[in-house]
């Protein structure tokens, strides 16, 4: 029996403050209550915005929702999916990748729902060359996918959903850029 070498491989680089991030409604407070408060209001505002993300956490540790391990399979199933286009065809050793993530969470969005809010990542794949390709949620030109606030701090479940469904809808979108960067990474000999 022969195993297959994967074609590539993913290092994943974790934010320094790894948990759930919230923006939104406390900075709106915030910058209301500064005219009366000052730097006070800010503050209040910041901790408005702190405890939500709390509670949003708090919901995803119950039903064992990690959102860098779901951003990780995601960036996986992608790269099988288009491996034969590109990796396969370029390179003749495993591609090696980082898939650095900087910033995760929610955020306030437009929407219909009553205090809409969709999910936020700020990442960057990177290739052993340096080459860096953003991966960005909420990004420019989309519909965002959009849940309530209050639901999202009560389930779990669904804050690994709205994950799936939001990265693949980015996957889907940013594929064609995605095969592009892959094919400008030089192969390593």
């Amino acid at each position: 029996m022969t195993s297959q070498m994967s074609p590539y491989s993913l290092t994943i680089i974790k934010p320094e403050q790894d948990r759930i991030r919230f923006q939104g409604k406390g900075a709106g407070a915030g910058m209301m209550m500064m005219g009366s408060m000052g730097a006070m209001g800010i503050a209040i505002g910041v901790a408005i915005d702190e405890g939500i993300s709390k509670d949003i956490q708090t919901s995803a540790e119950k039903e064992q929702v990690y959102i860098p391990d779901i951003v990780e399979q995601s960036l996986k199933r992608t790269l099988e999916r288009i491996q034969g286009e590109v990796i396969q065809e370029r390179f003749h050793s495993p591609l090696t990748l980082q898939l650095k993530i900087i910033r995760y969470g929610f955020k306030s969005a437009p929407g219909d729902q009553k205090d809409p809010v969709s999910i936020e990542l700020q990442a960057e794949i990177i290739s052993e060359d340096g080459a860096v390709f953003p991966l960005n949620y909420p990004f420019q030109g989309e519909t965002v996918m959009t849940e309530e606030l209050e639901e999202i701090k009560e389930n779990g479940k669904l804050i690994g959903s709205i994950w799936e469904q939001s990265l693949s809808q980015l996957f889907t979108t940013k594929q064609t850029e995605f095969i592009e960067y892959l094919s400008g990474i030089q192969p390593n000999t």
